[in-house]
């Protein structure tokens, strides 16, 4: 009876589970009727009917596992005692454990599944037994380890409740983590829903979202959303929220925006003010960029979601439309500019833009009175930062202002000028205040005299000075003078009152007054004078220089007006010659602004940039000033060709001893400096290159990045490239050392020779840099990193350049030289590798006579070769020319004996039949075309593939990391324009190009493009 009621409970459940409850009520009162042992037997005998049941019903399956299990929690919440188990639960369990270590597939899923659905149905409210819980940790975790995915995801889902937070050690944790880093999608997924979140394992989660699989990311964005942003550490919520902007995948970004960024916002109880607090982290200026463009993004997707008035409200506006001066911080300031530009770009938003900004008059009242209490106050470096910051902000708000508005503008403007002459702020806020200035001037010529006028003003200021001794004398003098003739005006007022002239006294009393006045002044004027005084210390000069530099770094600023002439001569060039170092880069880059405004001033000053490039073998140079050296000379080359730095050959003795460093601002370099005065005009093009190629070995890495860089965008000026420059990049290519301490330095050097393997003659630089290339790897010492290079990686690399760039006769030159090389010295170290390179090549592609050649040079070479393993590759390479050749021969017999058999044809046919043969020879000629077409075409297209390939195997493009500019660049900062295409209609004549080779110099002409990619992913 019982049996059929089973039967029937069970075959009910597996059709829908809407029936579920209805059916444990049922199943419940069978419990109750039947014997313990009976019910038990019965259970488990249906119970492993459909754990047996094939993966292919899982549905019907899985209805009735969910049945059971909900059965099994039900009846145990119902019958448990008070820290006890259930006596029907465990034998259950232990049974299920059992089948799930069998060898059948469906066995152990359907058991594993059903043990997660157990240990979720029962919750927290009933506890298992220690051994219990222990046998199915062991269970699980070993099924973690098969290869069958379904598998592992139900032992993953049965582990979920095993998992303790507090113990690092906890071996389901450790199996979660492992699971993370799994080469399936699914696990990874799996692992980031369930892992539960700790110290160890938060940042492993927040780590999946950048995972290359689109599930596991939204599956990792929507797992941080539910642990929320309290729990994470700011660099990890910079770290989320970046690569949830940066997101690509639509499914990924709607849960990023529409599910993350609320439940983040609610964890900050909806208060944006507080959310943009979260994030702050100001250390430096990138992290202020950081933090500025999440913040940015993250009003505005609040903005897109939400009213416009719970935005405003959260601004702590006064009745005045402003802030007060105690309430301006970081976050406030920050979210009233961004709130402000999002309004402005709506047109239906103006009446709530005036919610919150009163009109430009009064907004720069209010800048006034922040910058003079704010200055009032004592702040460290840290406050005087975020005070910067802040004025950045409101800054910003003021320049997007009308200014139509003439008394409004009149009041910025002069506030502008009263900032920059009174306040020394950072150069990005001193750029904002020169933008904003330019947007108050009428024309270009009134701008640029202000902006001189303000560093006239900063370099010598009008200051109080006590009076000289001569000074005080007179005045002392005029003082006595003024009372002897007060008292003479005074006797002589007396007479006249006496003699009764009172019109004479009057007068009298009337000069009186006016010496009793310049005596009353002389008396009260303070021993001090006001005096023009010239400051020369470096904070001031960088004031000036900062300036200057914002000034002509203005697209508006196209032409050098009388003002910017005299500022030009008179105050930057006398500080050419300046020894500190802070003030000569900027120096530096204020003369590289004028040369590319001005080619006059570029032809006068283009080698005085240059000196810190020259002097680097010889001094210590800063790293300021010699990157921006480096960025202008390649600016200025860029824009007006290398002729701008010289013709004349390299003169300049190169034979220094590099290792000897002296310190550039010191004493000690002035007969240093001297002699490179002294011999600036003999500055070559090819002398800084050579320079740029030891800055590769240079122990800081921007002056290594930057030559790098400039190297590049020489080439692409078309400079010549020779095989000791392509030897040198190449050897520092493969350099371990590289690899290991600078990767951003090998992705460099690895896209510059890709990209150079795109010119059409780097076959033949190429074919002369094999032999150096090779020397210097074997000739390394052992302590030399390029003791460890692959060699044979190189020979891979030199074959396949020299099969895809290199014509037949080309490539027969090629492999005689390198016989020749082979039988210079037939024991050098070299001569294995020689051979191996010469089997490499593609010489079976050459014509018969080649081939003839080839054999009778390396059967040459087997005569004079002892060692074993170059004769090898040699008689390979004999083998293979000789069976060519064969192939070769055959083929012109078949063609020669088909072309006699049509010429008797033509001779005994008639004009029919000639015709005949004619057609028929040419549609076997085409036939023969289109057979070898095909081929030709994919053996060059699958060359043309290797060439990138070769390449970039070495280099691991997922991980470049974006490199911010430097803003100590110019105006074309140099790792952009090495993501510009170059003008193809631009011709440049290197200093070492005459007429007769000029042809093939601009046959070298083409297109290297430098990038740099991010490092979201």
């Amino acid at each position: 009876m019982a049996t059929k009621e089973f039967e029937k409970v069970f075959t009910k459940v597996q059709t829908t589970s809407a029936c579920h409850q209805k059916c444990v009520i049922v199943l419940t009162d069978i419990y109750k009727k039947t014997p313990r042992e009976e019910f038990m037997q019965l259970f488990l005998k249906f119970l492993q009917l459909v754990v047996r049941q094939n993966i292919d019903n899982g549905q019907y399956t899985k209805r009735v596992l969910n049945f059971v299990s909900m059965f099994c929690a039900d009846l145990t919440k119902k019958e448990q005692k008070e820290n006890q188990t259930h006596e029907f639960l465990t034998p259950i369990i232990e049974k299920t454990i059992e089948w799930s270590v069998t060898n059948v597939y469906d066995i152990r899923y359907n058991s594993c599944y059903f043990i997660a659905m157990v240990l979720q149905d029962i919750g927290e409210e009933v506890q298992l037994e220690v051994n219990l819980i222990d046998e199915i940790q062991r269970v699980m975790l070993e099924r973690m380890q098969e290869n069958k995915i379904p598998i592992r995801l139900a032992a993953m889902s049965a582990l979920v409740r095993l998992q303790d937070p507090h113990n690092f050690e906890c071996p389901v944790i450790q199996a979660y983590l492992r699971a993370l880093l799994s080469g399936s999608a699914q696990i990874r997924k799996e692992a980031t829903e369930r892992i539960a979140p700790n110290v160890m394992t938060l940042s492993k989660i927040r780590d999946r979202v950048r995972d290359t699989d689109v599930g596991v990311r939204a599956m990792a964005f929507h797992r941080c959303a539910d642990i929320g942003p309290l729990n994470f550490r700011i660099v990890d919520k910079h770290l989320i929220l970046l690569c949830g902007f940066k997101e690509t995948n639509e499914k990924v970004k709607k849960t990023f925006s529409e599910y993350l960024l609320p439940k983040w916002l609610t964890g900050y109880k909806g208060d944006f003010l507080k959310f943009l607090e979260a994030l702050k982290l100001i250390a430096d200026e990138e992290d202020i960029s950081k933090m500025t463009y999440l913040s940015r993004e993250l009003i505005r997707v609040f903005y897109n979601q939400n009213p416009i008035d719970d935005l405003i409200k959260a601004l702590p506006i006064n009745e005045e439309k402003l802030i007060n001066v105690e309430h301006l911080t970081n976050n406030v300031t920050l979210f009233w500019n961004i709130l402000t530009n999002l309004l402005r770009e709506s047109d239906e938003m103006d009446r709530y833009l005036n919610e919150i900004l009163p009109e430009m008059t009064p907004f720069c009242h209010y800048l006034d009175r922040v910058i003079t209490a704010k200055s009032a106050e004592q702040m460290d470096e840290w406050k005087f930062f975020e005070y910067q910051f802040d004025l950045l902000n409101l800054f910003e708000i003021a320049e997007k202002y009308d200014f139509s508005d003439e008394v409004g503008r009149r009041t910025m403007h002069s506030l502008t000028l009263k900032i920059l002459q009174n306040n020394n702020f950072t150069l990005k806020l001193t750029k904002k205040l020169v933008a904003i200035a330019h947007k108050c001037s009428s024309n270009l010529e009134f701008f640029t005299h202000d902006m001189c006028q303000v560093i006239s003003e900063l370099q010598e200021p009008v200051v109080d000075e006590p009076l000289s001794l001569d000074k005080q004398r007179e005045r002392d003098f005029k003082t006595a003078e003024l009372r002897v003739k007060l008292n003479i005006l005074k006797e002589r007022q007396n007479e006249a009152i006496n003699e009764r002239n009172y019109q004479k006294a009057q007068e009298l009393e009337q000069k009186l007054a006016d010496v009793s006045n310049q005596l009353e002044k002389l008396q009260t004027q303070l021993d001090v004078e006001k005096v023009r005084v010239q400051k020369t210390d470096n904070e001031t000069l960088c004031r000036c220089l900062d300036v200057l530099s914002s000034v002509l770094e203005l697209p508006a600023v196209s032409k050098l007006t009388p003002s910017l002439i005299t500022c030009r001569d008179q105050f930057l060039v006398p500080l050419i010659m300046n020894q500190g170092a802070e003030p000569h880069w900027r120096v530096l880059k204020c003369l590289a602004l004028f040369s590319v405004i001005d080619k006059a001033t570029a032809v006068d000053y283009a080698k005085i940039i240059c000196i810190p490039i020259v002097t680097y073998r010889t001094v210590q140079i800063n790293a300021s000033v010699l990157t921006q050296s480096i960025c202008s000379v390649t600016d200025l080359i860029s824009l007006y060709g290398v002729e701008i730095i010289g013709q004349e050959e390299e003169t300049i003795n190169t034979t220094v001893d590099q290792t000897a460093r002296r310190k550039l601002y010191t004493n000690d370099n002035e007969e240093s400096m001297n002699t490179t005065n002294a011999k600036i005009d003999k500055i070559t093009m090819s002398y800084i290159f050579e320079i740029y190629l030891d800055m590769l070995d240079d122990e800081r890495d921007e002056i290594r990045h930057k030559a790098i860089l400039a190297i590049a965008a020489l080439v692409k000026q078309s400079f010549p490239v020779t095989a000791s420059l392509l030897s040198r990049i190449l050897l520092k290519w493969y350099s371990p050392l590289t690899e290991k301490h600078d990767s951003r330095l090998q992705i460099y050097l690895g896209y510059f020779i890709e990209q150079y393997t795109r010119f059409k003659t780097c076959g033949e630089v190429m074919k002369e840099a094999i032999v150096p290339t090779l020397t210097s790897l074997l000739r390394a010492p052992r302590t030399s990193p390029l003791a460890d290079v692959d060699i044979d990686n190189v020979l891979n690399f030199f074959s396949e350049m020299m099969n895809i760039h290199l014509q037949n006769d080309d490539l027969r030159i090629l492999a005689l030289d390198l016989c020749m090389k082979i039988l210079e010295n037939v024991t050098d170290r070299i001569v294995p590798f020689l051979a191996k390179l010469l089997y490499n090549l593609e010489l079976e592609r050459t014509n018969v006579a080649c081939k003839t050649e080839l054999i009778e040079r390396g059967e040459m070479l087997l005569e004079n070769l002892s060692d074993k393993q170059p004769r090898k590759n040699i008689e390979k390479l004999v083998s293979k020319l000789k069976q060519s050749c064969v192939i070769q021969t055959n083929t012109t017999v078949n063609t020669t004996e088909q072309m006699s058999e049509s010429q008797i044809l033509e001779e005994t046919n008639n004009t029919g039949n000639e015709q005949t043969c004619n057609v028929l020879q040419e549609v076997s000629i085409n036939e023969q075309d289109i057979i070898k077409g095909p081929q030709q075409v994919k053996r060059r297209k699958s060359r043309s593939n290797k060439n990138c390939v070769v390449v970039l195997e070495k280099l691991n493009l997922s991980r470049i990391n974006q490199n911010r500019c430097n803003e100590t660049t110019l105006h074309t900062i140099i790792e952009t324009s090495m993501e510009m295409d170059i003008d193809n209609h631009l011709t440049i004549e290197t200093p070492t190009t005459n007429s007769s080779n000029s042809s093939k110099i601009s046959s070298r002409m083409s297109k290297i493009v430098i990038t740099e990619t991010s490092d979201s992913e």
